[in-house]
């Protein structure tokens, strides 16, 4: 089993107009690991500001101005703990009232709610009142919001954790509560569809399945269903390092579960490859691609995984919440 709480959060702007960038995930990473990194001890903060600073071009220079070579490895994410962070909304200028909706998610070691309230709620709270010199651009969101809520994922529900700006002191998650109903069928839907909801960067899965199989398909050709699968694999086995658990997948996943896996993986290779429209993300964010891909009638089989593989993302930059999708 995998280590996760994820929370949903709502931040309404409290100024006639606020704005951050076109893809939020940068500064609220850049800003929140920065006040966290403040308020800790000075070892816990060295490895904090360590991580942070190789970001500090990426993060804060006008998005205009950004190169690809000021995007550091994917082997260094920001924070020094496993944590994503996804923007469910897109718009770079907000009006007095209107929410800023994200997802936070903190994977492994770090999945657990005292974390998010001793040390990120904090960070968020003291983001919404005070002006990040950084940031200081006019109109700047940055000192100029409220956390209004705060949900946590339970299975398919969201359950309150802050409503109204108030927050429920006797709730308290559990780390495996998110995955609870999943594997259960909703309708009998027919999926044939993937649509990246984030940018994705699955470069070093890619070279190694190329080296295992011979495929010389490009990325921008897109990814077939048994490569996607295969990178899931990976993920679980990274997630489950973090959580403890990871000599062997059947360590992560029961016996059972690898067993329909394999079956998943052995049915992906009798797809057809994708036809996929990608294109190459913008300089500004993190991941190298964008688009859909649409495969034909999926199996059934194959759909839980995929729903579970959305959720952990897939590839590089999952930090910036890279690597995440939706089917259709």
């Amino acid at each position: 089993m995998i280590d996760l709480v994820r929370y949903l959060c709502v931040w309404r702007v409290n100024r006639s107009q606020g704005c951050i960038s076109a893809y939020p995930a940068v500064q609220i990473s850049r800003v929140l690991g920065t006040i966290i990194s403040e308020h800790l001890g000075t070892k816990e903060a060295r490895y904090w500001r360590k991580a942070l600073k190789r970001w500090k071009n990426f993060c804060t220079r006008d998005q205009k101005k950004v190169k690809y070579y000021d995007l550091p490895s994917a082997s260094n994410a920001p924070w020094p703990v496993e944590v994503s962070i996804v923007a469910h909304t897109s718009k770079k200028i907000y009006g007095v009232g209107e929410p800023l909706i994200w997802e936070l998610k903190l994977f492994g070691e770090c999945a657990r709610h005292s974390f998010f309230l001793e040390s990120i709620l904090p960070a968020m709270e003291k983001a919404g009142y005070t002006p990040i010199s950084e940031f200081n651009r006019r109109n700047s969101l940055w000192g100029h919001f409220d956390i209004t809520d705060v949900y946590c994922a339970h299975g398919h529900t969201w359950e309150p954790v802050i409503q109204n700006g108030q927050l429920d002191t006797t709730y308290e998650p559990s780390p495996t509560q998110w995955i609870e109903g999943l594997s259960e069928k909703r309708g009998n839907h027919t999926y044939n569809r993937l649509i990246w909801a984030t940018p994705f960067d699955l470069d070093n899965v890619f070279k190694t399945y190329q080296e295992q199989s011979r495929n010389t398909v490009s990325l921008r050709q897109g990814l077939n269903m048994e490569y996607l699968l295969n990178a899931f694999v990976n993920r679980c086995m990274k997630l489950g390092a973090m959580s403890g658990r990871a000599a062997d997948l059947t360590d992560i996943l029961s016996q059972e579960v690898v067993g329909v896996l394999d079956e998943a993986i052995s049915q992906s290779k009798q797809l057809p490859h994708p036809n996929s429209a990608l294109n190459a993300t913008p300089a500004h964010m993190p991941g190298r691609w964008t688009g859909y891909q649409v495969f034909g009638p999926i199996p059934s089989i194959i759909i839980p995984f995929l729903k579970i593989a959305s959720i952990l993302h897939l590839g590089n930059y999952t930090h910036f919440g890279c690597g995440t999708f939706y089917l259709e």
